[in-house]
């Protein structure tokens, strides 16, 4: 359900890497009726039901004829006419009358090694800060199985992938002062998901 513009995947190869996943959280949109005057304008969706849009909910607004958008928070709803308030900071640009407004997700993960001794997997939504997901993770590796049964570390066609290999690297809390060289027990695993909502 995403827009041409917006990939469901965006790989980073980053070692440890780093994903983004983009999804739809609702089939209702919105059009944009009258153009903004300036990027900070309200958007004027006269005539459309904005029920959906809740004030903290992060939408993605793009023209599908020219292309090109951007995520911004919504900060109130207003009737008569109906329109959307955000945050005056978050649009680049004055969208035209034809743009469309939807409700997407964007969740990052990535590892934070701030802290050596106790490493976290984060997890963190547009405009919020990081959160910790896992405490302790040491390392985070995707593969990607396109179509053509090609694995790889970054998919030039996000589309095309079938399966994302995830290899996960967690340690203990503590030292075991009864390994030498490596202080912490470490453990590995490995799963492939596959992917079913990408075009097949």
């Amino acid at each position: 359900g995403l827009p041409l513009q917006v990939d469901g995947i965006e790989a980073y190869d980053s070692n440890p890497d780093t994903l983004i996943i983009n999804y739809a959280s609702s089939n209702d949109n919105a059009t944009v009726e009258h153009p903004m005057n300036n990027a900070s304008a309200d958007i004027r969706c006269d005539g459309h039901d904005l029920s959906q849009f809740l004030p903290g909910d992060w939408a993605y607004i793009f023209n599908p004829d020219s292309g090109g958008g951007e995520f911004f928070e919504v900060t109130q709803i207003l009737s008569a006419p109906a329109r959307i308030k955000h945050s005056t900071m978050d649009l680049s640009r004055a969208y035209e009358a034809g743009s469309v407004i939807m409700l997407l997700n964007r969740v990052k993960f990535f590892l934070d090694n701030s802290d050596t001794l106790h490493p976290n997997l984060m997890m963190q939504l547009p405009g919020r800060a990081p959160q910790v997901y896992a405490e302790n993770i040491t390392d985070l590796q995707f593969f990607y199985v396109m179509k053509n049964r090609a694995v790889v570390a970054q998919p030039a066609i996000p589309e095309d992938v079938r399966e994302v290999i995830v290899t996960i690297t967690a340690r203990t809390d503590k030292a075991d002062a009864d390994l030498a060289g490596q202080p912490y027990r470490t453990r590995t695993i490995t799963s492939a998901v596959n992917v079913r909502n990408l075009d097949t």
